[in-house]
């Protein structure tokens, strides 16, 4: 495992914030590919401010769901800073992923769009970027100890002192201090996994010209978040009921999508009969 934070420049980055920078850096030219051969102008700069929309959304989720923030600006803070810097709080992967067609609906003009199928023919491109981002950014969960798994010693790892998990171990009473956290579930490396897989297959998908690249990409990863959420044990993710909210967004995410699935297919068969002689 590496340090939890790096100097830089006379000051420090913490790592989750390094795999993200890797990740926006890795994730670029994954973009430029799925645009071939006639990228849009100014690309990189579009890039960039989708993906500052989509961190800040990570955290507005953060802020809304997580166990131990809230919404408005704690006392002290800058409300500019709260909301609109990208280091002021912690993130929700989830977040940023839906936020994508915000982002390029914003971020593109409507010729831009019409050029591109649409504001979500223009998420579809960025689909395998944005994907390859996240699953960077779980490398990080997994280098800080943060989004860990239950308590398992067959398939559980230990992290060190000093990392998220150690530290909630610690509060809880289940670890002496300066000792390892308890053998854990690394829920974060299967993420990654996960997440770099459905990057490949929106890539292929893209590269075939084919539509619903984000869409089918969200419903795929609901259904993996809604199933992993059941052995994640971090103490950040809030219940309601029987779920954690994760799933519950999951749930909601899945029902858009069936709906959206349903009314394409009605349209088509009144389409098709339409057609016919």
């Amino acid at each position: 495992m590496m340090p939890l934070s790096i100097g830089l420049g006379g000051g420090y980055l913490e790592i989750w914030d390094l795999l993200l920078l890797v990740g926006l850096v890795a994730g670029y030219p994954v973009l430029r590919r799925s645009f071939s051969p006639e990228p849009p102008r100014a690309l990189l700069i579009r890039y960039l401010a989708v993906a500052y929309v989509a961190v800040l959304a990570a955290q507005l989720f953060s802020y809304a769901f997580d166990y131990g923030t809230q919404l408005v600006a704690p006392p002290g803070y800058s409300r500019l800073y709260y909301y609109l810097s990208p280091t002021a709080g912690a993130k929700t992967l989830y977040g940023a992923i839906l936020a994508l067609p915000l982002g390029v609906a914003v971020f593109f003009s409507p010729a831009q769009r019409r050029r591109w199928h649409g504001t979500m023919g223009l998420a579809d491109r960025f689909t395998p970027a944005l994907l390859v981002v996240v699953c960077l950014a779980r490398v990080g969960c997994f280098l800080q100890g943060c989004c860990y798994g239950v308590v398992s010693e067959h398939f559980g790892i230990r992290f060190v002192t000093g990392s998220v998990v150690y530290h909630d171990h610690l509060r809880r009473g289940l670890v002496e201090a300066g000792s390892p956290s308890l053998a854990v579930v690394p829920t974060q490396v299967i993420a990654a996994a996960v997440l770099a897989l459905l990057a490949l297959w929106a890539y292929r998908r893209v590269q075939r010209g084919q539509t619903q690249v984000f869409a089918h990409s969200v419903a795929l990863y609901s259904l993996f978040r809604f199933a992993i959420e059941w052995v994640r044990d971090d103490a950040v993710r809030n219940h309601f009921g029987p779920l954690a909210t994760s799933q519950w967004i999951a749930v909601f995410v899945l029902l858009v999508y069936s709906l959206s699935q349903l009314r394409r297919r009605s349209a088509s068969r009144a389409s098709e009969r339409g057609l016919r002689p």
